[in-house]
């Protein structure tokens, strides 16, 4: 990947990962407030996004800087080590992402803030 490339990708990914990030929070601050069954999911999606973070800017940003360095007709030695610690990482990374979806989906499944009528 080009420094081009990733310079364009990175906002990309800001513009949708940091509403989503604001989206629950909020979600998780308005369940909580009105007592809702939603706040344990979107509680847990939270913090798999919060891990999913983590595993970005603790292995994958890393390894992104460094490959800018590389030659692509000289690799380091250890190129395909660190090539295969990506790919773990990131895969653990879409894992969370994936199951928080899902428990956004099981928050929100039954309208748990819609407001019944009075009788």
């Amino acid at each position: 990947m080009s420094a081009g490339a990733a310079e364009t990708t990175a906002p990309d990914q800001r513009r949708v990962s940091v509403p989503t990030f604001i989206a629950v929070v909020v979600l998780v601050f308005l369940a909580r407030r009105a007592g809702s069954p939603a706040l344990r999911p979107a509680a847990a999606a939270l913090v798999l996004l919060v891990l999913a973070l983590v595993v970005t800017f603790v292995v994958n940003a890393p390894i992104n800087l460094d490959q800018f360095a590389w030659n692509a007709q000289a690799p380091p030695a250890d190129w395909a080590g660190v090539r295969d610690r990506w790919q773990i990482a990131h895969a653990v990374r879409t894992a969370f992402c994936v199951i928080a979806l899902g428990c956004l989906g099981v928050a929100i499944i039954d309208r748990p803030f819609e407001r019944t009528a009075a009788t």
